[in-house]
């Protein structure tokens, strides 16, 4: 992969864009924003999409002031909300956050932190605590012991909205594909590693990730959802750029996930 260029001056301190697609969010969409309004490291703007809520989010919203803005759109999906988001953002590095999650304070800093170690990177990955009504499971347990977190690859599983992502990467990434209506953010983590984007990792759990029974993330263990991973694994399997000792294991994982998917169908 050609190396992108570092922004002109590394020697200022990094400005951070972070996106907020939210829906139906009235009931958390406040204390996410305090979240980031609480950093110890100061957030350059945060941007929330309300993607055509039903309810009063985008009025909660509206009553913070800057660097808080809001933009508004009828109902498309979470990629379309999170492209609006990065196609407004003005940051040197481009963060995402769940409307229904939260930051811990010192997460921005030990993100600008690793990226002064190593200005090289592309993106920083930190850690995530995945809360449940009776217990709270770190994302890094689900890592296999042969997978290396210096430099991720295709075997770690991660929570996508714990990466931030240099915007010149993201742009040379293009957007989030919109086909993809449950694993949008699966995709472009397979994009991100299958084109050796180089990806740096924080072992601090400062993203705080909300289990919601009915949200997208159990969505993703339904029927459409393992088809969804299905093609995303076929098409990576098949990609030029994929490593080519990367190949079988996407190609297995993929009839995994469509035999998955036909069966959950059949049982219907």
């Amino acid at each position: 992969m050609p190396t992108l260029p570092l922004p002109e001056s590394e020697s200022r301190a990094l400005t951070f864009s972070v996106i907020v697609p939210a829906f139906r969010a009235e009931s958390s969409i406040r204390a996410t924003i305090e979240s980031l309004l609480a950093q110890t490291y100061r957030v350059h703007e945060i941007i929330v999409v309300d993607d055509g809520s039903p309810d009063a989010t985008a009025d909660v919203v509206a009553t913070f002031g800057a660097p808080v803005s809001l933009i508004r759109q009828a109902n498309a999906g979470t990629a379309a909300a999170r492209n609006r988001g990065i196609a407004a953002a003005t940051g040197d590095v481009v963060c995402f956050l769940d409307a229904d999650d939260v930051y811990e304070p010192r997460r921005l800093a030990s993100v600008a932190a690793a990226f002064a170690a190593e200005p090289e990177l592309d993106a920083v990955l930190t850690d995530a605590a995945l809360v449940e009504p009776t217990r709270t499971v770190l994302a890094s347990s689900w890592w296999p012991l042969a997978a290396r977190r210096d430099r991720l690859d295709i075997r770690a599983k991660i929570i996508f909205c714990a990466l931030c992502i240099r915007r010149p990467a993201l742009t040379a990434l293009g957007p989030f594909d919109r086909r993809f209506h449950l694993l949008e953010d699966v995709e472009m983590w397979h994009r991100i590693v299958c084109r050796g984007y180089r990806v740096g990792y924080v072992d601090e759990p400062s993203y705080i990730y909300k289990i919601n029974p009915t949200g997208k993330t159990q969505g993703a263990r339904t029927a459409h959802g393992e088809w969804e991973l299905f093609r995303i694994d076929l098409r990576y399997a098949l990609a030029l750029p994929t490593p080519h000792g990367w190949r079988p294991r996407l190609l297995l994982r993929s009839l995994r996930h469509l035999r998955t998917a036909l069966r959950a169908r059949f049982e219907r």
